[in-house]
C-alpha cells in the first residue's frame, strides 16, 4: 500500500443537505494526483463575505461559510 500525504486547498462542495462534502472533494483530489481514495486530514472554514456586506452597502449581500480541505491522506 503506499499512501502520500497531499497539502492542497481544495474546497468541499455542498451536500444535499447543505453540508460540505469534504469526502468527495478527497477522493477527487486524490484522483487528480494519481491515487485511487483519500480521506481529509484536516480542513478549514472561513467566513466568505461580499465587498458590499464588508462596506456595509443598503442591502448587504449575506456573508458564508465555506470550507475547504488543507490535507488530505491518498493510497
Amino acid at each position: 500500500l503506499h499512501m502520500q500525504v497531499v497539502h492542497r486547498r481544495q474546497r468541499c462542495a455542498p451536500a444535499a443537505n447543505g453540508a460540505p462534502d469534504c469526502r468527495h472533494s478527497a477522493e477527487m483530489l486524490c484522483r487528480a494526483h494519481g491515487f485511487s481514495t483519500g480521506k481529509s486530514l484536516e480542513i478549514q472554514t472561513e467566513e466568505n463575505c461580499r465587498v458590499a456586506a464588508l462596506l456595509g452597502g443598503s442591502t448587504p449581500a449575506p456573508c458564508r461559510d465555506e470550507t475547504y480541505i488543507v490535507s488530505t491522506m491518498c493510497q
